[in-house]
């Protein structure tokens, strides 16, 4: 496996998997989101590196996801007063036809968590926010803004992680029979302050940093990294409409 589908522009990826999600979104059978979804994973897997957790979790959470919307789904969609249910559960049934709509719903619910996915799983967020700064003319006002809104979800995990290793080493001593004492467990319910506290301070650093650096004054920055669009990513973005087209095409003829 490679990491070619890291290295194209966000923005190809983006453009096409946008008109897809709407594709999938105004669906209402159950081949056409279920073959989206197939196509999404197996770009993902065969073009992009990932850890054996992220694979194993796509390829088992996705179909075992959209089965347990499709199981509870079921039980509230009416189905034909005359028509017998396939199983029961003491006053709980399932029919066919509600089984079918609930899986329906159950394979577009995943078709668009499997687009998320391989957009997002190879799509590093500074890429992204450079590439509409530069090639789709974003005020780099909104765009670097939004870029530090994602890095704040980061340091607020790093923080917690940090006080969680803090309050471990500061117990390592106590007896595993002490630790659970009232004060004790009522201290770890100061960390969600430590934390709210610990992102205003960032906060402040970022807003004297973006102070200091005149953010916001001229018209345009100067942009360390570049990210054009190539002839490669144009190919990209034709190759990825062209086979959800074609995943598309083959579902509506074939049902």
């Amino acid at each position: 496996m490679t990491e070619v589908l890291r290295r194209v522009n966000p923005l190809a990826k983006y453009g096409a998997v946008l008109p897809v999600f709407v594709a999938v979104i105004l669906s209402k059978g159950l081949a056409l989101p279920a073959g989206i979804a197939l196509a999404s994973v197996l770009v993902l897997l065969s073009c992009s590196r990932q850890p054996l957790r992220i694979a194993v979790w796509v390829v088992l959470g996705l179909p075992l996801l959209a089965a347990t919307f499709m199981m509870s789904l079921a039980v509230w969609t009416p189905a034909p007063p005359t028509e017998a249910p396939l199983f029961a559960l003491g006053p709980l049934s399932w029919s066919p036809t509600a089984m079918l709509t609930a899986a329906a719903t159950g394979a577009r619910i995943a078709a668009i968590l499997a687009l998320a996915l391989m957009v997002g799983l190879t799509t590093d967020t500074r890429a992204l926010v450079r590439a509409a700064v530069q090639n789709l003319r974003l005020p780099y006002r909104i765009g670097y803004a939004a870029l530090i809104a994602f890095e704040f979800v980061p340091h607020l995990r790093t923080e917690f992680q940090t006080i969680r290793l803090a309050h471990r080493a500061r117990y390592a001593a106590v007896a595993a029979s002490r630790r659970f004492e009232l004060r004790r467990v009522l201290g770890g319910l100061t960390i969600p302050i430590a934390i709210f506290a610990g992102g205003i301070r960032h906060a402040e650093r970022v807003a004297v940093s973006m102070e200091t650096r005149s953010f916001g004054l001229h018209e345009r920055r100067t942009e360390r990294a570049q990210e054009p669009f190539l002839r490669s990513d144009w190919l990209w973005f034709i190759g990825l409409l062209a086979l959800y087209a074609a995943v598309i095409g083959f579902t509506l003829r074939s049902s």
